[in-house]
């Protein structure tokens, strides 16, 4: 056993845990198993996007869409599911359900007053890998201005530039 998982509180938290190690380690295959072994003991809306992450990065986005349609109908106004949703429709290559998706996370998360910046950094890395660059820098310039220091809104700017550089060329 790679780490001792006696002091978590759950059997699912430990399940969860130990996926996580096979998965860091490229094992997507046991860390599913032990993924669904969660959700199995403790349907919980954490285990089950743990779940839904991993099917799609290993691409059975059969199994994931059925998931987050379930989640979908379970958890109507969450940005969660709503963006992890988009995530799943942006790596199939779905641009515009993905880009209205994230929108519609973006806005729950602002009647919620939660932090909607990791979800509009995602909008604009999808719509910058359309080229719809103005859009793009958009949202990246609405995160900038409420978070002057973060990295990963300058690396998506650095990225919008390098494209309109290219675009211009």
């Amino acid at each position: 056993q790679a780490v001792d998982t006696r002091n978590l509180p759950s059997q699912d938290t430990r399940l969860i845990a130990e996926g996580d190690l096979w998965r860091r380690r490229g094992h997507t295959d046991d860390a599913l198993a032990l993924y669904q072994q969660a959700v199995d003991q403790r349907p919980s809306l954490f285990n089950q996007l743990t779940l839904l992450d991993a099917l799609s990065e290993i691409g059975q986005y059969d199994r994931a869409e059925a998931l987050v349609t379930s989640l979908r109908g379970a958890h109507p106004l969450s940005s969660e599911v709503l963006a992890v949703q988009a995530n799943l429709a942006a790596a199939q290559g779905q641009t515009d359900r993905a880009v209205d998706l994230y929108r519609r996370a973006i806005a729950v998360q602002t009647a919620l007053t939660q932090d909607s910046s990791r979800t509009q950094l995602a909008l604009a890395q999808v719509l910058l890998d359309a080229n719809q660059l103005d859009e793009a820098s958009t949202e990246i310039d609405q995160v900038l201005a409420r978070q002057p220091s973060d990295p990963l809104a300058y690396r998506l700017q650095g990225d919008y530039w390098h494209k309109r550089h290219e675009a211009e060329n």
